[in-house]
């Protein structure tokens, strides 16, 4: 193995792509998180490995230059996770006929899922790159088609963790000025094998096959709702879970199921990697209450706002280029670090962690199901999920224009 310490490698895959002798390759261990190893047969001991590593190397990191509340100027905006940042900077690129580069998370031919950096050259390749995946990307060889782009002088935008994103700037330094990276404020990162088991004891439990997951949809407000896509028997239906109902979503929002690298990130603290930073912007109705729209400022809250960090001249010229796509107003970096804990720290590793990897390597994913009931026995909420339930059966019972006619009704009479 590459790493003597699981806690200095975030499989940003750097030193995978810069082997000139595909010496390093990519490992699964028996939790499913992926490691570089060495194949000594091959290896020629030019330590580029070594050097290009951002965990072992420094990587430059830059203070916020301004800082942004922002929304995407379209009613699209509801399909983004947050305020749609990515979608307007992402469309600008394309614009000036570049290339984007973000996580997609697809079906593969046998069923499970798949999670990888993909390239992006129009709208609909965009599509699927768009909003959030809370499984670790796979970035396989994605340095070459970045770097193929960036020979033929083509702008590129790349989006992904500040893990990543600083793999990326160690591996291409500050050679090109046409890359734009943008690292996204994150938690931490589960594996893709844990992510397809918990799909599996899904199906398993309710008799279905998933064919689409979304883990969060705004249709429904900001409250982090999942909304699964599945087929039982010939019908396709959707349905949405509160992120208690999920194992692997509370899991995830808990802090219990990332790599060992993200509870000793050195990337997670108001420096950034990225010549944007992009995230919620939480706390907006207590920080500037004025700037929603109930209180006569341009945002509504229900629909997401973004929180965009200029880190470098670079990115604040490509932020400013998108003025006639975004609604935004500058706010005090302090506001942003006050509600985004990521900005400040790494995630804290839970007592219980070992516990949990313990059950799963023991178990499977009943293990991981009863080590979620047994910890969170009363933290569902239960009127919001059989309020959701409700409404799912309203919805496909009565039709569209009686719920809209009754809904009218109610109106004039109040």
């Amino acid at each position: 193995m590459l790493v003597e310490n699981k806690e200095q490698c975030s499989a940003c895959a750097a030193c995978y792509n810069i082997c000139p002798k595909n010496a390093v390759e990519l490992a699964s261990d028996e939790f499913g998180y992926v490691y570089p190893l060495i194949n000594k047969d091959k290896c020629i001991g030019c330590n580029l490995c070594e050097k290009v590593c951002p965990f072992k190397n420094i990587v430059k990191k830059f203070c916020p230059i301004k800082t942004y509340a922002a929304v995407y100027n379209s009613p699209d905006i509801i399909n983004s996770t947050s305020g749609g940042a990515f979608k307007f900077l992402a469309d600008r690129i394309l614009e000036s006929g570049g290339s984007v580069y973000g996580a997609s998370m697809e079906a593969s031919m046998d069923g499970s899922f798949r999670v990888k950096h993909k390239r992006a050259i129009s709208e609909e390749g965009l599509l699927c790159i768009r909003g959030s995946k809370y499984v670790q990307s796979d970035m396989d060889s994605i340095y070459q088609n970045v770097r193929d782009d960036l020979e033929e002088g083509k702008a590129v935008l790349f989006s992904g963790t500040p893990c990543q994103v600083a793999g990326m700037r160690s591996y291409f330094k500050d050679k090109y000025e046409n890359l734009f990276l943008i690292d996204i404020i994150c938690h931490g990162v589960p594996n893709l094998k844990l992510f397809n088991d918990y799909i599996r004891y899904y199906e398993s439990k309710h008799n279905l096959k998933v064919v689409d997951f979304c883990f969060r949809d705004k249709k429904r407000g900001t409250r982090p709702l999942a909304k699964i896509t599945f087929t039982k028997g010939k019908h396709k239906k959707q349905k949405y879970i509160p992120y208690d109902f999920s194992s692997y979503y509370m899991l995830f929002m808990k802090g219990y199921i990332y790599r060992e690298s993200c509870y000793n990130c050195k990337f997670a603290c108001p420096e950034r990697v990225g010549d944007i930073t992009i995230g919620d912007c939480w706390g907006l109705s207590v920080e500037n209450a004025g700037l929603l729209k109930e209180n006569g400022g341009p945002f509504v809250e229900k629909s997401g706002i973004s929180c965009v960090l200029c880190n470098t001249p670079k990115g604040q010229n490509l932020f400013e280029s998108c003025s006639n796509r975004a609604i935004f107003k500058e706010i005090p970096y302090e506001y942003i670090l006050a509600h985004n804990g990521q900005l400040n720290h790494p995630s804290i590793k839970p007592d219980a962690y070992d516990e949990l990897l313990n059950d799963y390597s023991l178990k499977g994913y009943d293990g991981v199901e009863m080590f979620y009931k047994n910890k969170f026995p009363n933290s569902m909420l239960y009127k919001a999920y059989w309020k959701e339930i409700s409404m799912d059966l309203v919805r496909q019972i009565i039709p569209s224009k009686v719920r809209k006619m009754v809904k009218n009704l109610v109106i004039r009479k109040t």
